[in-house]
């Protein structure tokens, strides 16, 4: 649980730093400077642990960090244009469905309470998007367009979680989290040709605060979260770790509140409790099978 929360506290300033980098640098060009900054951090790890990717089956691997990819890509393109307290809630979403995807790929079984979970968590999230595609006012619920894209990286990110679940059985949580790492800055260094032509603006508006943006969500939000985050899933289960995502969203309104200014709505406030509900729905069932072991 102490890992748990320091984990959400870390990642709940990832939105809050993103958006001040992306209000200068374009999006896949921040991804990947973000990655770089991350490799450069793990490298130096990843030699002290001796740890390698070289001859190992490194095909399989990248094809599962591809949805660790999707998550980031998505979410860069997203925050843009909603808030970073809704886009936190939004992965809220993240437990209810790697409850879902562990059922379907792991064969576990779901019983009727984490269903009912499941659909509170649904209803939840999508009061949030339904409400921003009603609201008049986007500042404080962001827009329809920025809040799916951002329900998009949430979906990826589900899937790369349980499908790492699969992956602990042959490599280190150091080695799952540098073959994303990689997997990313190899995919970006492709998209990234669509901005260069944006590069000369971009260049006469960096700032400090734009610049320390990337460097927190590389070094901090990137290296050490996917790093902690992978310890969690390997030590727990994909659900147990997933529950980061219920303190997160109260770690980002604090972080944007001072940083961004950004309020919080009635819609907001219902649909992340309604979210949040069926998220401890859902824990409270997969907590209760180990409690059982233990006692075993």
């Amino acid at each position: 649980m102490l890992w748990i929360v320091l984990i959400a506290a870390l990642g709940g300033a990832v939105p809050t730093f993103s958006k001040m980098a992306l209000e200068v640098f374009p999006p896949f060009t921040f991804v990947l400077l973000r990655f770089i900054v991350a490799l450069i951090v793990l490298v130096p790890v990843m030699l002290v642990k001796k740890k390698t990717l070289v001859n190992k089956n490194f095909k399989k691997i990248a094809q599962i960090s591809l949805f660790g990819t999707g998550n980031v890509v998505f979410f860069a393109l997203g925050v843009r244009y909603t808030t970073a307290t809704v886009s936190q809630i939004l992965y809220a979403a993240v437990p209810i469905l790697a409850t879902v995807l562990t059922a379907v790929i792991l064969k576990e079984n779901i019983s009727k309470n984490k269903v009912i979970g499941v659909l509170l968590g649904f209803i939840g999230v999508g009061t949030i998007i339904i409400s921003s595609g009603l609201a008049k006012d986007t500042r404080g619920m962001g827009t329809p367009i920025g809040n799916i894209l951002v329900l998009l990286a949430v979906m990826s990110y589900a899937i790369y979680t349980v499908l790492s679940k699969k992956l602990q059985k042959d490599y280190s949580p150091i080695e799952i989290t540098m073959a994303m790492i990689i997997t990313t800055i190899a995919m970006q260094m492709i998209l990234v040709l669509t901005e260069v032509h944006t590069y000369e603006t971009t260049i006469t508006n960096v700032s400090i605060d734009s610049l320390f943006g990337i460097f927190y969500v590389g070094a901090i939000g990137t290296s050490a979260y996917f790093l902690l985050y992978q310890r969690v899933i390997k030590n727990a289960s994909p659900v147990y770790a997933s529950m980061i995502f219920y303190l997160q969203p109260i770690f980002t309104f604090i972080w944007s509140t001072f940083l961004l200014g950004e309020k919080l709505t009635s819609s907001i406030v219902v649909g992340g409790i309604i979210a949040l509900v069926g998220a401890s729905l859902v824990m409270k069932q997969e907590k209760k099978p180990k409690e059982k072991d233990m006692e075993a």
